[in-house]
C-alpha cells in the first residue's frame, strides 16, 4: 500500500512578505514561526436573481468572492524572527503599509514539505490586532486579515 501524506496544522506554514511583489512564494517570504491557529476563511455571495418565471424556485448567481487569514501571533522574548513578523504586521495595521507598500503579503501554505504546500498567496489588509493578557497564558495577538486586491488578484500557490 502507498504512504499517504496527511498534513498537520503542526507542519503548515504561514510567510509573510511586501504586498506589492509578484506573489509571496515567489519572493520566498519570511515565515511566522510564531503563528499559531490560522484559519483560511473564504467565503462568495450571491446575487437574487429570481423571477416570476423560475417556478417558485429562488435563482441565486454567484457574485462576490471574500477571502481572509486569521491567526494567532506569540512572540517569544528575545526571538528576533518573531519580533520582525511581529512588528511586521503590527505595522501593516497601524500605518496600513509593510515596506512602503499597503497591506502585506500572505501565503499559508497547508505544509512547509516542498511536493504538498499549498493555500491562498495574496495581499492583506490587517483589520484586526487584538492583544489579550490573560493570568495563566502566554500573551498571543490575534490578528485578522482581509484581502486586499490593489497589487494583485490572490491566487492558490503550491510548492510543487
Amino acid at each position: 500500500m502507498a504512504q499517504v501524506y496527511i498534513p498537520l496544522g503542526k507542519d503548515a506554514v504561514l510567510k509573510y512578505a511586501t504586498a506589492a511583489i509578484t506573489t509571496v512564494k515567489a519572493d520566498g517570504g519570511t515565515e511566522m514561526t510564531g503563528a499559531s491557529d490560522v484559519t483560511i476563511v473564504m467565503d462568495k455571495e450571491t446575487a437574487d436573481v429570481t423571477r416570476r418565471s423560475c417556478a417558485g424556485w429562488r435563482d441565486e448567481r454567484d457574485a462576490f468572492r471574500t477571502m481572509g487569514i486569521n491567526f494567532t501571533l506569540f512572540c517569544a522574548d528575545g526571538n528576533v524572527a518573531e519580533r520582525t513578523a511581529l512588528d511586521a504586521i503590527k505595522d501593516a495595521y497601524w500605518s496600513g503599509s509593510y515596506n512602503g507598500a499597503r497591506g502585506i503579503g500572505l501565503w499559508a501554505a497547508s505544509s512547509s514539505v516542498s511536493t504538498y504546500g499549498a493555500g491562498p498567496d495574496a495581499c492583506f489588509s490587517i483589520t484586526k490586532f487584538e492583544r489579550t493578557e490573560a493570568l495563566n497564558e502566554g500573551i498571543p495577538y490575534n490578528v485578522e486579515a482581509r484581502l486586499n486586491i490593489e497589487y494583485r488578484a490572490p491566487s492558490w500557490s503550491a510548492n510543487a
